[in-house]
């Protein structure tokens, strides 16, 4: 970090919001890193009259509105390596044997993991290697799922980053990645070179497609034949493991979906727009608390030959009151409903038999309705 860097981060401490989670913050972030892979980009505080405040260490965000962000470009041995990716797949080499050959000579990237397929490839697209910044290639609106927004709608800033990679270099590249994608393999065919790679190796995965040389990505399988399973069932192979969640996944939504209506409807100050999360959803209540609605699947322990149902806590931790839907052998109706608070979640994930469920909660209910009068009780407290 240049001298600069270092007494202008310590002069201005007072004026930076440290996150408690970095990795969040860097999520969070809506600018591009300019070494996205090869390594964390400067990212400079530049206060309203110009001058520089110094250099942002991973986690740390300006404080002041006044205050500007700006992306430096990173070491010099981070910009080799970019440039190196781009002429060694211009001259022929593929994503694969790019991100091998990085592993082998020891190359690091800002993840600390070896490098791979989609690494390489993400690299490849990104336009801020040539000093173009692009915005509002997703959006998202409160409550809603990230939409994924067309080309014609991306708005892009040519020339606000330091270049790094020649302009002609990187128009090769995209003519080569826009030509494989235009190479139209038949499904025949896909289906052939993914049973051939399965009698050599004997199983199948997502990784061992994308490390193959010469096997088109785990991507391409998926948009053609929907699923890796789907085209796995083409081929007659069942990979190991229970997968069945993946298709009552739809069943499942759409039970927390009808819940939360009923809910809505129902109980006085819950709001019936339901926020999804990976688990099920939660409604707002106007107390500033909130009604969790987890689905809980039923699955067979092989060592105890018994029905359990796996509860685990979610990422987002909402306080209030937890509705668990607990569904039957089959996976398709529900078995009871749970009414507990979220302070009752276990912290690791909890596997149940029957016996611990009826230790461990006691507002259970048969029907919905009974649910929701529980829930019209609560609250009127």
């Amino acid at each position: 970090m240049p001298e600069n860097a270092s007494g202008g981060s310590s002069s201005s401490s007072s004026l930076l919001i440290r996150s408690k989670n970095p990795r969040r913050c860097q999520a969070e972030n809506p600018l591009k890193l300019l070494s996205e892979f090869a390594g964390p980009a400067l990212r400079e505080l530049i206060d309203a009259t110009g001058n520089s405040r110094g250099f942002l260490q991973s986690g740390e965000q300006k404080a002041l509105h006044t205050d500007r962000v700006l992306l430096r470009a990173g070491s010099p041995d981070e910009i080799a390596i970019v440039r190196w990716i781009f002429e060694s797949f211009v001259r022929g080499k593929g994503e694969t044997d790019i991100a091998r050959e990085l592993n082998a000579r020891g190359a690091v990237n800002h993840c600390g993991v070896p490098w791979n397929l989609q690494m390489i490839g993400r690299i490849l697209r990104n336009e801020n290697y040539i000093g173009n910044t692009v915005y509002y290639r997703t959006s998202s609106y409160l409550r809603q799922r990230r939409v994924i927004n067309g080309k014609a709608k991306w708005i892009r800033k040519e020339g606000a980053l330091e270049q790094i990679v020649p302009r002609n270099v990187f128009d090769d590249a995209q003519r080569i990645i826009e030509r494989r994608v235009r190479q139209h393999l038949s499904s025949d065919l896909l289906l052939k070179k993914l049973r051939v790679l399965q009698l050599r190796l004997g199983t199948l995965s997502a990784d061992a497609i994308n490390r193959a040389k010469g096997m088109p990505c785990a991507s391409i399988y998926e948009r053609r034949f929907g699923s890796l399973r789907k085209a796995y069932e083409l081929i007659g192979f069942a990979p190991p493991g229970d997968y069945s969640y993946i298709d009552t996944r739809g069943e499942c939504l759409s039970l927390v979906q009808q819940l939360a209506v009923g809910i809505g409807a129902r109980v006085r100050g819950a709001d019936s727009q339901l926020i999804a999360e990976r688990t099920g959803g939660c409604l707002a209540l106007k107390d500033g608390s909130f009604i969790s609605l987890r689905v809980i699947r039923c699955w067979e322990h092989p060592q105890r030959h018994c029905r359990v149902w796996t509860l685990r806590r979610s990422a987002k931790q909402h306080p209030g009151i937890a509705v668990l839907v607990r569904l039957d052998e089959q996976n398709k109706v529900p078995l009871d409903y749970i009414l507990t608070t979220r302070d009752r979640m276990p912290e690791r994930p909890l596997i149940m038999t029957e016996a611990v469920v009826r230790k461990r909660f006691r507002n259970r209910f048969r029907r919905s309705t009974d649910l929701i009068r529980a829930l019209k009780r609560r609250l009127s407290r």
